[in-house]
């Protein structure tokens, strides 16, 4: 191999180094539902705890979810993610609009979206309880 064959392929190389970990940065994207919420007010407010994991240096664009029960949705609730790598669970409030939510299953939807265009949305089926004393 000639050395000017040589020197470019150890710059391709070296490229696909230095690309991979941006990659990698924008798959740690991640959000999870927990699997059940706390009723709140007789219903006109649910608890959902959502875990949120993005990468160090990372700018949220806009977090929120919205929880829908028998055909109603729900407010959107906003929440502050924090992106340094670790996965850090928000308690959001969500509330109802113009309806109560009640004991049973109910489905959360969640945005989680990064100045660097990674985004995700996941949904979740939960069990709806009445808080805990």
């Amino acid at each position: 191999m000639t050395r000017p064959l040589r020197i470019l392929v150890v710059l391709v190389g070296l490229g696909a180094l230095l690309l991979a970990p941006r990659a990698a940065a924008q798959e740690a994207l991640a959000v999870e539902i927990a699997p059940a919420a706390r009723l709140l007010q007789g219903g006109k407010a649910v608890l959902v705890q959502v875990t949120v994991t993005c990468p160090t240096g990372a700018v949220v664009l806009e977090a929120f979810l919205y929880v829908n029960q028998d055909g109603n949705q729900g407010r959107f609730a906003s929440f502050q993610a924090i992106c340094d790598d670790t996965p850090h669970t928000f308690t959001v409030r969500a509330q109802a609009d113009g309806f109560r939510y009640h004991v049973g299953e109910a489905q959360v939807s969640a945005f989680v979206s990064l100045t660097s265009g990674a985004s995700t949305s996941p949904g979740q089926t939960v069990t709806l309880q009445h808080r805990k004393s």
